[in-house]
């Protein structure tokens, strides 16, 4: 027979034996019932201090106020390993979505009022129309400006032409 053999069966019983000692330590821990358990829990008590909980609440350790207990000294925990809870990285998640959102509502936003600002700036005909109109009304409004000024002015001169054209026609009926 092959040595590697006889060592394979030998380990395989080792490992048996010492299976059936751990179950039946097992066998003998679950025997004792829950008075096993009391050192155990005081200890586990002391350890997450909820001996002081039950002395100042003046009552049993509620399951609610243990699990916030635990709660509060496990994010206290993870927190000074610098690292986000999965509740705090869904909320951070959530809020990232949202200015997502907001984000591009405010990009087509900015891209509707750029392509109207382009359509506008590529318009120059719109803008040269609007500017000849301002100077073709500019040009009437000094037209006419020019036009009651020369009135104004023009009675007096023709009545100062009117006046020597008169004398003469005098002087000649005269002469």
């Amino acid at each position: 027979m092959n040595k590697e053999f006889f060592e394979l069966w030998e380990r395989y019983f080792v490992k048996l034996a010492w299976d059936q000692i751990k179950v039946g330590d097992m066998s003998n821990w679950f025997s004792q019932g829950t008075e096993a358990w009391g050192p155990f829990m005081d200890s586990w008590r002391k350890v997450w201090g909820l001996n002081e909980v039950e002395n100042a609440v003046g009552m049993d350790c509620d399951g609610k106020k243990f699990l916030e207990l635990y709660t509060n000294m496990y994010q206290d925990f993870i927190k000074s390993f610098n690292v986000v809870s999965h509740q705090d990285y869904e909320e951070l998640k959530e809020k990232y979505r949202k200015l997502e959102d907001v984000i591009s509502g405010q990009e087509s936003t900015i891209q509707h009022l750029r392509q109207l600002l382009a359509e506008k700036m590529a318009d120059p005909s719109g803008m040269s129309d609007q500017f000849q109109k301002i100077l073709k009304q500019q040009e009437t409004n000094f037209q006419k400006f020019t036009d009651k000024m020369s009135k104004s002015v023009s009675p007096s001169v023709e009545g100062e032409k009117e006046k020597p054209k008169k004398k003469a026609a005098r002087r000649k009926r005269l002469s």
